[in-house]
C-alpha cells in the first residue's frame, strides 16, 4: 500500500516539521521479545558474533539495542560470552 501526500498541502498547513519516509516504529520492539530473539538466534546458530546476531534478527533494530539486550542476558547468566572485543562469540548456557 502506498500514501501519496499532496506536498501544496503540506505547504499550506504551516508543517513545521520536516516529513521522512522512514518509519519510527521499526525498531521498537519490547525488550523481552527482543531478548526472545536474540536467545532463538543463538541456540539455532551457537558461537555467533553480535554482528551475525544483529543481521539475522534486523538491521533495522539499532545496533546498540541489541548489545544491551545481548550484555543483560550475559549478565543474567543466560548467554555465555566467550572471547573479547570484536572476537566475542555467544552461545547459550544450559
Amino acid at each position: 500500500m502506498r500514501y501519496f501526500v499532496d506536498p501544496a498541502l503540506l505547504s499550506g498547513l504551516d508543517f513545521s516539521t520536516a516529513t521522512t519516509l522512514k518509519r519510527i516504529e521499526s525498531n521498537r520492539i519490547e525488550p523481552h521479545r527482543l531478548a526472545a530473539l536474540i536467545l532463538e538466534d543463538v541456540s539455532r546458530y551457537p558461537r555467533a558474533k553480535m554482528g551475525e546476531i544483529h543481521r539475522r534478527i534486523g538491521l533495522e533494530i539499532p545496533r546498540s539495542r541489541i548489545r544491551r539486550a545481548v550484555d543483560q542476558l550475559v549478565e543474567g547468566d543466560k548467554l555465555i560470552a566467550a572471547g573479547i572485543l570484536n572476537g566475542t562469540r555467544y552461545t547459550v548456557a544450559e
